[in-house]
């Protein structure tokens, strides 16, 4: 005969009633939690392993399979269960067994088949109904005495059933309360990091375009904001990255309610002085020397270790004239810089080496001193692929939108990189996405892909905006030998032509 078990009301008004996906797999759950102790298999492999009452074990692979869905997923989900006391978790190597809390709540006595024991002198009509061959005579039960006897019976043992979980119950809420209280403390204690952080605050501030003091005036706002929607975060990192696109979009609207009111003798003072600055470099170009051995000074900085090679001299040479904006050098002042190179040529260093070289000889704008953030292609497209609201696109503007953004090892992500079905190519979209801001950021990249190879990876139409908005930095050698080839192709031409 089939089991059952009870699904109480107050479920109604759990998170988990909301989501009818979720909801399933805490049902299954309880299901097929053990009854009874004993031995159990993991999964569907052939391990034993001995669990007691209300205990599943499983692997987190396994429920990825059965449930169909990523395995952060699951573990997200079975920690959330965890937080509200729903159920424990332990392990056992990769065995995790899931303990249901209360489990006496989900699961009645098994006896006569599934349904809760009867009283004494009591019959169960409903049984007596479905079997007439059953040895009790209808007869013995037709008096109308008995029969309320039976219900009164049964409502009395729903009481009992009420009476045992309701100090569980109980329990439960004052488990979430103290959660709330803990996670409440928590997000100030986040605040607190972020107003102390000076270096994060500026780089926000930049990002944002944006004073710093314009930061501070909505971070007590999103604090507030979270914790009366109890819109908890785990670690500090997603707190300043849910920050970052709420301050976002708080200071988009306040510049719309309220837009600045432009002084038009102002403006065309601020272009003059902008265009005579952007004419003339940033140092005194006839102490260049000086110059290069500060940067070697910053090389070693960032690299102790760091040994400058005669192939890249011409290199080194040209990058530091960019840096200091001299537009009569071999690169443009106004274009980032994309580095190409094999496996570890040096193309990560180096970018940090200019990085911090800028940050030392550029003079400070807005109150801040120049920096750019690099991050690698592989965890922007990890942060795409997050299943929660975090993820996909959303993840996305705060690279879009950045002031100044290096995009370390390009190429070498997962292309295209899906999430819930959808697939994208992200630094595609990304690089486009740049390119339409292109005259207020600026981009940086390393990659181990030829010119070639990126046009095939990100198509010709993106290749040619980053010819655009990068200085193709290519080693020497590799330079002699694209001449080279160039040389042999146009011989080869010749040659057929006279043939």
């Amino acid at each position: 005969m089939p089991r059952w078990m009870p699904v109480y009301e107050d479920d109604m008004t759990h998170w988990l009633w909301d989501n009818a996906q979720r909801y399933q797999w805490w049902l299954e759950i309880r299901f097929r939690a053990a009854k009874t102790p004993g031995m159990r298999y993991v999964g569907d492999t052939n391990i034993r392993i001995r669990v007691t009452y209300g205990e599943w074990p499983v692997t987190i692979a396994y429920l990825g399979t059965r449930w169909h869905a990523d395995e952060r997923a699951v573990i997200s989900f079975l920690e959330a269960l965890e937080e509200d006391g729903l159920i424990t978790r332990r392990k056992n190597g990769l065995v995790t067994v899931i303990s249901v809390c209360g489990f006496e709540k989900y699961c009645f006595n098994m006896q006569n088949n599934g349904k809760a024991p009867l009283p004494e002198g009591s019959v169960d009509i409903e049984y007596e109904m479905q079997n007439p061959e059953h040895d009790t005579p209808l007869g013995c039960i037709s008096d109308e005495t008995q029969i309320e006897k039976h219900y009164a019976t049964r409502s009395d043992t729903a009481d009992e059933t009420q009476s045992r979980t309701r100090p569980y119950l109980h329990k439960r809420k004052e488990i979430k309360e103290l959660l709330i209280d803990g996670k409440r403390e928590r997000e100030k204690d986040f605040l607190e990091k972020l107003k102390k952080s000076e270096s994060t605050l500026e780089g926000m501030a930049m990002s944002l375009h944006c004073e710093l003091s314009d930061l501070l005036a909505v971070a007590d706002d999103f604090s507030n904001a979270t914790i009366t929607t109890e819109d908890w975060h785990p670690t500090f990192s997603a707190f300043k990255k849910h920050f970052l696109n709420w301050a976002r979009m708080r200071i988009k609207n306040q510049k719309m309610k309220y837009p600045k009111r432009i002084n038009p003798q102002e403006a065309i003072s601020q272009m003059r002085d902008a265009a005579e600055g952007r004419l003339h470099p940033i140092a005194d170009l006839t102490k260049i020397d000086a110059y290069k051995q500060f940067f070697l000074g910053c090389a070693k900085k960032v690299c102790p270790g760091y040994v400058v090679r005669d192939d890249q001299r011409k290199i080194l040479n040209d990058i530091v004239h960019w840096a200091l904006k001299d537009y009569h050098g071999n690169l443009d002042p106004d274009r980032g810089l994309l580095l190409w190179g094999d496996i570890g040529t040096g193309k990560s260093t180096l970018l940090r080496v200019v990085r911090q070289f800028c940050n030392e000889v550029h003079p400070p704008r807005d109150g801040m001193r120049y920096w750019f953030r690099m991050t690698n292609v592989i965890d922007i497209c990890a942060e795409f692929s997050d299943e929660s609201r975090d993820g996909g696109y959303y993840a996305l503007q705060t690279y879009i939108t950045s002031s100044r953004q290096a995009f370390d090892e390009l190429g070498s992500e997962t292309i295209p990189t899906g999430r819930w079905g959808n697939f994208e190519n992200v630094m595609q979209y990304v690089l486009q996405r740049r390119y339409d801001l292109r005259d207020n950021q600026f981009t940086h990249a390393t990659t181990n892909l030829s010119l070639q190879q990126l046009s095939q990876v990100y198509s010709p139409r993106i290749y040619d905006r980053c010819k655009e908005m990068h200085n193709f930095i290519l080693p020497l050698v590799t330079i002699l030998i694209i001449n080279l080839i160039h040389i042999l192709r146009r011989t080869n031409s010749v040659l057929l032509e006279k043939l």
